[in-house]
C-alpha cells in the first residue's frame, strides 16, 4: 500500500435503531442512536507497507446508553452471532493469518490495529464482560519494537493473544476506560519499548506463555505501564549478550510504571535465559 492508505476502514456510527421507533431524527435531538458493532476476521494477510498508514481501523460511535436491542450479550464476543458486536469492535485474527505494518518511518501517530469508540459492560469483580475485542491466534505485528502495534481511544477494550498467537510491538490504551491484556497458553507477546495499558489496565499471563521484551532472540528493554494489576505464570524469556570487545553483557528487561500508585506485580512463572548475539543498543549506546 502506499503512503496513508490503510489496509481496512470499518465504521460504524449509530447505524442501529432508536430507542422509540416514532422519534424523528432529523427533528427530535431526543432521539438515541446505537450502533450495530463491527466484526472483522482475517484469515490470510492485512499488509500495510506505506508510510503513515495502518492495518485496521476500527470506529464505533452510538448516542445512547439504552439500546433495545440490549446493551451486551450472554456470550461477551460475536464468535457466535454477528448480532454479539452490538456497540462494538470485535477483530479475530484466525492462526495462520498475519495483520502487520512493515514501514519503520511511520509517525508516532499510527499503529497497526487502532479501535475507537465502544461500548462496555462488568462482571460483578469489574472484569469485563463485553466490550471492544482483539482476539489473536495468528500474528500481529508493528514495524519495530517503538512502532506501535495497538492504539484505543474512547472505549473499554479486551486483547486476547490466544494458544499460538504472536502479539509484537509496542502498546497504548486509553487511561479512562479499562483495558485487559491476557496472553494465553500457547501464545507469545514480544513486547515493545513501550506497553502502556493505561491507568485501569491489567494484565495476565497464563502458564505456558511467553513474554519477551522485543521478542525472542533481540536484547530490548521494555517500560510497561498499568495502573491496575500484572500477573505472570508463564515464562519471561530474558535474552542476553554479550559485547565482544568490552566483554560486558546485556539482557532483557521489564521496568513497571503504576501510573500514580505503586504497581501490582505477581510473578509465579519461570525465567528462560537466551544467549544471543542480536542487541537492541547501537553502537556507542549503554545499558
Amino acid at each position: 500500500t502506499g503512503a496513508g492508505a490503510h489496509g481496512i476502514v470499518a465504521m460504524s456510527s449509530s447505524g442501529g435503531t432508536a430507542d422509540n421507533s416514532y422519534d424523528d431524527p432529523d427533528t427530535d435531538s431526543s432521539s438515541d442512536y446505537y450502533s450495530g458493532g463491527i466484526k472483522i476476521e482475517v484469515g490470510g494477510q492485512v499488509r500495510a507497507e506505506g508510510a503513515d498508514t495502518r492495518a485496521i481501523l476500527a470506529v464505533v460511535e452510538e448516542t445512547g446508553s439504552k439500546d433495545p436491542k440490549g446493551n451486551d450479550t450472554a456470550h461477551g464476543s460475536c464468535r457466535q452471532a454477528d448480532s454479539d458486536c452490538r456497540g462494538t469492535s470485535h477483530i479475530y485474527v484466525d492462526a495462520g493469518a498475519t495483520v502487520e505494518t512493515t514501514n519503520t518511518d511511520t509517525k508516532d501517530g499510527f499503529e497497526t490495529i487502532a479501535v475507537l469508540g465502544g461500548r462496555a459492560s462488568y462482571n460483578s469483580n469489574g472484569s469485563l464482560k463485553y466490550s471492544n475485542m482483539i482476539w489473536n491466534a495468528g500474528t500481529i505485528r508493528s514495524a519495530s519494537a517503538s512502532a506501535y502495534v495497538i492504539r484505543n481511544r474512547g472505549g473499554a477494550i479486551r486483547i486476547h493473544n490466544e494458544d499460538g498467537g504472536l502479539l509484537s510491538g509496542s502498546i497504548e490504551l486509553d487511561d479512562d476506560y479499562r483495558a485487559e491484556l491476557n496472553n494465553y497458553t500457547g501464545a507469545t507477546f514480544a513486547a515493545g519499548a513501550t506497553v502502556d495499558l493505561g491507568k485501569l489496565g491489567h494484565y495476565s499471563g497464563q502458564k505456558g506463555a511467553v513474554i519477551s521484551p522485543w521478542g525472542a532472540g533481540t536484547v530490548g528493554s521494555t517500560a510497561f505501564s498499568l495502573g491496575g494489576s500484572f500477573a505472570e505464570a508463564g515464562t519471561y524469556q530474558v535474552d542476553m549478550a554479550q559485547d565482544a570487545s568490552s566483554g560486558d553483557v546485556t539482557s532483557d528487561s521489564i521496568a513497571f510504571n503504576g501510573l500514580g500508585k505503586t504497581p501490582e506485580v505477581s510473578f509465579t512463572g519461570k525465567i528462560a535465559p537466551n544467549w544471543t548475539g542480536k542487541t537492541s543498543l547501537a553502537n556507542g549506546g549503554s545499558g
